[in-house]
């Protein structure tokens, strides 16, 4: 019963204290560049360029390999570090506090923070983008498939990042440039292996490609499809979409590293001694 009454109460306490923090404002307007890049290209590109093809490039280059990733696990290691630095976490484990409770807390927290940034982002691209075609800038409006594309895997990409990274930060003193490296190193070079590799499904990345690539319009997008198919083959030509992981394949794989990643977290969080945690990061 602990556990239930004290895991909302860190939630709600946790985001509070996140969203009033001067950072998160600029990680709001960070997230204000998906939208920002998409509106501009749409509107310079004029009938040089199909609405679903930029679009598409826009959300997979800027969204899911740039802001999705920094954000979420940003929060992510924030919101657990600056626990375990400024020592309140001593008083809440030796208290009737259960381990659990603090770390499955912060991780909600952090997904509900990063949702909450970056929906701002996404909304703004789903208002604005249907409304360019309408007001004469381009000949034709994006298709609903392509304008919705972004919208599964920025709900579900940001869960498995916000694991990993409070994972990397019950564990490591400094997980904020741990996240960085998994960011660059793994999610950026791992990600971008060819598909037969066979290592790109350890990836959050990955996944969330997938979802895009199956859920713009098939036709508005077909060069951006296309173009897909070719980058993950390696480069060579003529080959299918099965080198894509399917939409349930990708949720399933993104569920799998969530679990893994929280497994992780909790193992490292129920057994080890914070009391001798340094003051400073």
């Amino acid at each position: 019963m602990a556990f239930f009454r004290c895991y909302p109460l860190i939630v709600a306490q946790t985001v509070r204290d996140v969203l009033s923090s001067k950072r998160t404002i600029l990680f709001v307007f960070l997230a204000l560049a998906f939208p920002a890049v998409a509106i501009f290209a749409t509107i310079e590109a004029g009938d040089r360029e199909r609405v679903d093809e930029l679009y598409s490039g826009i959300s997979l280059g800027v969204l899911f390999q740039g802001l999705v990733p920094i954000i979420s696990m940003f929060f992510a290691v924030s919101t657990v570090r600056e626990e375990i630095s400024s020592r309140t976490l001593v008083y809440m484990i030796t208290g009737p506090v259960p381990r659990t409770a603090i770390w499955l807390g912060k991780f909600t927290a952090s997904v509900l923070v990063s949702w909450i940034v970056l929906g701002l982002g996404v909304a703004l691209a789903l208002v604005i983008m249907p409304r360019i075609g309408d007001q004469g800038f381009r000949a034709a409006s994006i298709t609903r498939a392509t304008l919705l594309a972004p919208v599964l895997p920025a709900l579900l990409a940001p869960v498995a990042y916000c694991a990993i990274g409070a994972a990397m930060a019950v564990r490591l003193k400094r997980a904020m440039v741990t996240g960085a490296i998994f960011v660059v190193g793994w999610e950026y070079v791992v990600g971008s292996t060819p598909a037969q590799a066979g290592v790109r499904s350890l990836t959050v990345v990955d996944s969330a490609r997938s979802l895009l690539f199956h859920a713009v319009d098939p036709v508005a997008a077909e060069d951006f499809r296309s173009a897909m198919i070719v980058w993950a083959s390696g480069g060579r030509r003529h080959m299918s979409e099965s080198l894509i992981p399917s939409v349930h394949d990708a949720v399933v794989n993104l569920g799998i590293l969530t679990a893994v990643a929280l497994g992780l977290m909790l193992w490292f969080g129920l057994r080890r001694d914070y009391d001798s945690e340094s003051d400073e990061e």
